[in-house]
């Protein structure tokens, strides 16, 4: 779990705190002092940490900012009534002094820089992994897809649920469906504040899942009837040529698919006769 820790000694300020951070698709965990909320974090990673204080020997322990610090990429802000009351601090680049209270525009500027660092990015999936692994896990994120090396799309999803889906050809549960087909692969990024817009996919990952695997096999069927036809034509056509050695090796891929097809079973026929065909091949 993936959380923002939130203490302050009043509740209103911590209320006021949480609902103006929640929009960053992370666990919100507030508590009276710091030590309260790493202790209900329990183990969980830690992206952000706001502290308030309003007596300034109310200061959280050295030993919780370095332990919320430690990882070299989480942030953290102390709030303070009078923040040049406070002793020398010097706990390096990605710690913060600011008045209490703290304006929301301020932590969702320091949030943004730090969730972005602290986030690794994700190894290249199929759609359906990362569809899965994200509502699973109850993540927030947009799923960038590519093909060929190119974008193609991307998807929403919203604390773990499918939110908006969008391609070249136009956007929604289609959009998505066209998105996860073989060959398309994916990639993670943050899905940071309000910027998914409108919902307009309202399946759940299990219901777009099956339908994704029911187009798939679909479309497993239909190829090898276009191989098929590709085949006899370019037999046919190498008939015309009179290349009949490679008819006789098109005709006997094309019987592979359809052993009952008439013209390929015609074809081969008179080409065994001809002895272009061993008699024991066809």
């Amino acid at each position: 779990m993936n959380a923002i820790l939130v203490a302050d000694p009043e509740s209103s300020e911590r209320a006021r705190l949480g609902s103006g951070l929640s929009s960053f698709g992370r666990t919100i965990i507030v508590a009276p002092t710091l030590e309260d909320a790493l202790a209900s974090a329990d183990g969980s990673t830690v992206s952000f940490a706001v502290v308030g204080i309003i007596d300034p020997g109310a200061l959280p322990a050295s030993e919780s900012i370095e332990r919320v610090l430690r990882g070299g990429q989480t942030g953290f802000l102390l709030a303070a009534a009078d923040p040049t009351s406070l002793p020398e601090l010097t706990l390096g680049s990605s710690f913060y002094l600011d008045r209490r209270p703290v304006s929301i525009s301020r932590l969702q500027v320091l949030l943004r820089r730090h969730v972005r660092s602290s986030i690794t990015r994700m190894p290249m999936l199929t759609m359906a992994d990362l569809v899965q692994m994200a509502c699973l896990g109850g993540h927030s994120l947009t799923i960038v897809c590519s093909k060929e090396k190119q974008d193609i799309g991307s998807v929403d999803i919203i604390q773990g649920e499918l939110w908006t889906a969008r391609d070249e050809q136009g956007e929604g549960p289609d959009a998505l469906q066209r998105l996860m087909l073989p060959g398309v692969v994916a990639r993670g990024k943050p899905l940071l504040g309000s910027t998914a817009g409108p919902r307009t996919v309202f399946q759940t990952w299990q219901e777009a899942l099956l339908e994704a695997a029911r187009q798939t096999d679909e479309r497993s069927r239909i190829a090898p009837e276009d191989e098929l036809q590709t085949l006899i034509s370019q037999a046919s056509k190498a008939l015309l040529e009179r290349d009949h050695k490679k008819a006789g090796e098109l005709f006997q891929r094309a019987a592979r698919l359809d052993p009952r097809n008439t013209v390929i079973r015609v074809n081969l026929q008179r080409l065994r006769a001809l002895g272009y065909i061993p008699l024991e091949d066809e």
